[in-house]
């Protein structure tokens, strides 16, 4: 093994780090025999000759491998694969399932998650999200707050940055460039030296300068006013099979042709207006609002009296219903069911299999994953993180950089903030208050009024009712 763990130990969350030290030289990244590294879980975050050096953290499963290099404050996790020769530094996030290589470099404040792949030479950067099925790769480069996501494609010397988004099957190759807030999306395709500013929105299986209209509606006569806006119905121009829908068909009510794209469809007393879209194979029905400048795309379906605005966007084949919100800079996608009284905004980030119903509140950058559920009048703020198949119900309060994770439960009136961790089978409610760096496990209950804190932990079949536990071993 060419580096060693020292006994300077880091404690992320559950997890307890170790820093590195090298035991030979690596000539390929500068670093001689005994300079210390940053900080790894175990020795299978860290193979061949690739180096983990600064504040940069590698946790769980994840691997660096063969002559990659993780520096500055970056952080990797999750399955996250860094491999060839590879760069990620800075504030970068790389998690999930996430694969980077070849000389891929990802720096700045950018993330690449979910199943997402860097290839070749591209680079990610700044506030850049390159996330669910995507590749980049040759020189392709992604920067700004630009997003790739959906099973869309970047390659060649291609640049993506501004508020662009590319996503579902789009392709954006040779010298092309998206800027602005443009959108491609659909199997739109973007080659050449094309140049696409400002709110240019092409769609389709044609390439970007031929087809940005896809023809299958037709705005009529028939008017009315919402939220002060003159929208009008829209009639299907041929057959929609995937919705059901037959040439001819009357549907919902949009603004302007801008609004509907892909094979979207809007039906019943739906709306959509503002600058709002609803593209790919998504459908808005009953009466659900989509306005401001969200974006509904690829499978997701918006129904009932649901409202999707501001910046939201919703993807994959999510669901929101009832009388639920999703707003602000709101991002919900994969399998993710949004409904009742729910409200998801500002920076939440809900996907996979999660379900928020009843009046749960979502909120901050909070980010629910996995198969978890957030109920009744639970709230999450700041940097909550609930997954796996974690439980939050009741009017229980998870903020701060608290984790609840596992099989957990927290409700009732329970409080658990700070950088706690709720994990495995643990329960947590009443009007009990877990916070600090406290950890509680296992098929321990913390319950009635008690606080636990510090860095206390309760684990095993524990139970604590009453009183304060804190600075435990």
């Amino acid at each position: 093994m060419y580096y060693e763990l020292t006994e300077e130990a880091l404690t992320v969350g559950a997890r307890t780090l170790r820093r590195i030290r090298a035991t030979e030289d690596l000539p390929c990244h500068d670093v001689h025999a005994g300079e210390i590294g940053g900080w790894i879980e175990h020795e299978g975050n860290l193979s061949e000759h690739a180096w983990v050096s600064g504040n940069a953290v590698v946790t769980g499963d994840a691997q660096v491998c063969d002559g990659a290099q993780v520096f500055g404050n970056a952080r990797i996790s999750g399955n996250a694969r860094i491999g060839g020769n590879a760069q990620v530094s800075e504030n970068a996030q790389i998690y999930g399932h996430a694969e980077v290589s070849a000389e891929a470099r990802v720096f700045g404040d950018a993330k690449v998650f979910g199943n997402a792949k860097l290839a070749g030479n591209a680079w990610v950067s700044r506030g850049a999200q390159v996330c669910e099925e995507a590749l980049v790769s040759d020189g392709a480069r992604i920067s700004g707050n630009a997003q790739v996501h959906g099973h869309a494609r970047v390659a060649g010397d291609a640049k993506v940055y501004g508020d662009a988004q590319v996503c579902g099957d789009a392709q954006v190759y040779g010298d092309a460039q998206v800027s602005g807030d443009a959108w491609v999306f659909g199997d739109a395709r973007v080659s050449g030296y094309t140049a696409l500013t400002g709110d240019a929105h092409p769609n389709g299986s044609a390439p970007a300068d031929e087809k940005t209209v896809t023809g299958h509606f037709e705005i009529t006569d028939q008017t009315r006013t919402v939220a002060g806006h003159v929208v009008r119905r829209i009639r299907a121009t041929r057959d929609l099979p995937g919705h059901g829908v037959r040439a001819g068909e009357i549907g919902g009510w949009i603004e302007h042709h801008g609004n509907l794209a892909g094979h979207a469809w809007v039906s019943d007393d739906a709306t959509v207006f503002d600058a709002a879209k609803v593209s790919g194979n998504a459908r808005a029905a009953g009466n659900a609002r989509v306005s401001g400048n969200a974006w509904v795309c690829e499978g997701a379906k918006v129904f009932e009296d649901a409202q999707i605005t501001g910046n939201a966007r919703m993807s994959g084949n999510a669901r929101a219903s009832g009388n639920c919100l999703v707003s602000g800079d709101a991002l919900i996608s994969g399998d993710a069911q949004i409904y009742g009284d729910a409200t998801v905004s500002e920076h939440a980030w809900v996907a996979e299999s999660v379900c928020v119903f009843d009046a749960a509140q979502v909120l901050g950058d909070a980010q629910i994953y996995g198969n978890a559920q957030v109920s009744g009048h639970a709230h999450l703020s700041d940097n909550a993180e609930v997954g796996d198949y974690a439980l939050t119900s009741g009017n229980a309060r998870v903020s701060g950089d608290a984790q609840v994770f596992g099989d957990a439960q927290v409700y009732g009136d329970a409080q658990v903030y700070g950088h706690t961790q709720v994990y495995e089978a643990a329960n947590v409610y009443g009007a009990a208050n877990v916070h600090g760096d406290a950890r509680v496990s296992g098929n321990a209950r913390v319950s009635g009024d008690a606080q636990v804190f510090g860095d206390a932990q309760v684990s095993g079949s524990a139970r604590v009712a009453a009183g304060r536990v804190t600075d435990w071993g």
